[in-house]
């Protein structure tokens, strides 16, 4: 032996023993269990498995357009309405028309975010009914008020209680097949079965945008078909006949036709408001008799997450308990299993 100087020999360790085999059912399981896929990957095939629900979106689009429809329908007459029922001042119209137009709109700006907030915690269908509640009784109100600070204030009743433009849009999100990210399909490398939001992810979405740019624009096209249906319903009642009708002479008669006239007038904004009002109300029925509720698919998944992560806990301490049964520290390899079996899981 060599010794340098100023240095010793550092005493030989006893070689390491290798540990005890685990027992084997344990081993089974830790070798059987698929290596964790990147966090960022997703199935494709679980992905693409659900089509695009086009039954539940197109009734969701026709719902929002009835109810759009019945916003929208007192907006052509109310300066009409003004003018011949309320005995509005020509050089006050405009300001009370744009008081009482904009009071919708002031009311859903005030509250459509706390019930978009509303909805996540109740569920989507209440907050659409009660919308399109609100939308009915507003429109069965306008023609009946007796001022115009009542006038505004139905209005903004109508606006407060109304978020379905912004609902609809989380409903229809809620209800499409979630495919963005990358994906891993079974059985192939990793290498090709990566997508990007370009490919099968972007096919898988495109009519989830196209969709939602039908909500969008639900406002004009309701407009446009409100004012058509509310002109052609309310143009006879306030034209030629009520003009013939004050025609007639300061007499018994005269005033019998006035009176008639006035109760003409007034009633001629009624049936269109009435009419709508109804489409509102069918909007409601149909939402809350036939429509299902978004928001359980998403519960159904928040609870299978936590079954499987209840799972994993359960076989995490499976593990410990087989694998420690030698007296050996196996808890880095239990974790690592469990881990596997949780990722497999999701």
């Amino acid at each position: 032996e060599l010794h340098l100087p100023g240095h010793e020999l550092a005493p030989s360790l006893p070689a390491m023993s290798s540990p005890p085999p685990a027992d084997s059912e344990a081993v089974a399981l830790l070798q059987a269990s698929p290596p964790p896929s990147p966090p960022h990957l997703v199935n494709c095939a679980a992905a693409t498995a659900a089509p695009f629900p086009f039954i539940r979106a197109l009734a969701l689009y026709l719902f929002l357009l009835l109810d759009s429809a019945a916003i929208m329908a007192p907006f052509p007459i109310t300066p009409l309405f003004l003018t011949h029922v309320l005995h509005t001042p020509s050089a006050h119209l405009g300001a009370f028309t744009g008081i009482t137009v904009s009071a919708f709109f002031l009311g859903t700006a005030a509250t459509s975010s706390y019930l978009g907030h509303l909805s996540d915690r109740v569920g989507r269908k209440p907050v659409l009914v009660v919308g399109a509640l609100a939308s009915a009784a507003a429109a069965t109100a306008f023609p009946l008020v007796p001022a115009i600070w009542a006038v505004a204030a139905t209005r903004l009743f109508g606006g407060a209680l109304n978020a379905n433009a912004s609902v609809a849009r989380a409903y229809l999100v809620d209800i499409a097949p979630a495919s963005a990210g990358r994906c891993n399909t079974d059985g192939e490398s990793a290498d090709e079965g990566r997508l990007d939001d370009a490919g099968r992810a972007a096919k898988d979405s495109h009519w989830r945008g196209v969709f939602l740019g039908f909500l969008g624009a639900n406002f004009i096209v309701s407009r446009a078909l409100a004012s058509v249906a509310v002109g052609a319903l309310t143009g006879p009642l306030t034209g030629e006949e009520a003009a013939a009708a004050a025609a007639v002479s300061d007499s018994v008669a005269g005033r019998v036709a006035e009176h008639l006239k006035n109760l003409w007038v007034r009633n001629a904004f009624v049936p269109p408001c009435f009419v709508f009002a109804g489409v509102a109300l069918v909007a409601a029925a149909g939402m809350g008799l036939f429509m299902e509720e978004s928001l359980k698919s998403v519960q159904t998944v928040e609870q299978e997450e936590f079954d499987l992560s209840e799972t994993a806990g359960l076989q995490h301490g499976q593990l410990d308990a087989e694998l420690g049964a030698d007296g050996v520290d196996y808890s880095e390899e239990a974790e690592d299993a469990c881990c596997r079996v949780g990722e497999s899981g999701n």
